[in-house]
């Protein structure tokens, strides 16, 4: 299993104001206000793909007490993409697998990238390659036999989908 990161107490109390204010978004956000779910998933996703890269460590020899520097840089990726699916909501969601833009396709690309690397920090690689198995799916189902055979999509309709 992955290890988390021994951080120093400053880190550990600025990741816990972190945790702690988007558990408070999310009880706010259920609880007292009708949120949008666009707003509410996307929220979600930030919360996670700023917090992981941050308490997981990307590989043994990583600093122990202080996050490195692709820590730091997947964590803006995460709120880069989180931030842009929040402002360009109604229009991910009107051309989501018919006519992405090429932002949407960077984007997307970024956020498939981060999922990936955050699943293997936190989960391990069995997941990472359940993952892919579905990602190739998507691309060569056509040449499964049987009940498998599907029609298959290419890379921008994908990840347009999964933005």
């Amino acid at each position: 299993m992955p290890k988390r990161s021994e951080l120093s107490p400053s880190w550990e109390k600025v990741l816990t104001v972190l945790a702690v204010a988007a558990a408070f978004y999310h009880i706010y956000a259920l609880g007292m206000v009708a949120v949008g779910i666009w707003q509410l998933r996307v929220v979600h996703l930030m919360a996670g793909l700023l917090l992981a890269p941050l308490l997981y460590k990307a590989k043994a020899s990583s600093p122990d007490h202080r996050p490195s520097i692709l820590d730091l840089v997947l964590a803006v990726l995460g709120i880069t993409v989180s931030v842009y699916a929040l402002l360009q909501e109604e229009g991910i969601v009107y051309r989501a697998g018919v006519d992405p833009t090429d932002w949407d396709i960077i984007m997307g690309t970024i956020m498939l990238g981060l999922i990936v690397e955050l699943t293997r920090r936190c989960l391990g690689w069995p997941l990472v390659i359940v993952m892919a198995v579905f990602m190739c799916y998507a691309f060569y189902a056509p040449y499964f036999p049987g009940v498998l055979k599907a029609k298959s999509y290419n890379y921008p309709r994908v990840i347009s989908q999964m933005l």
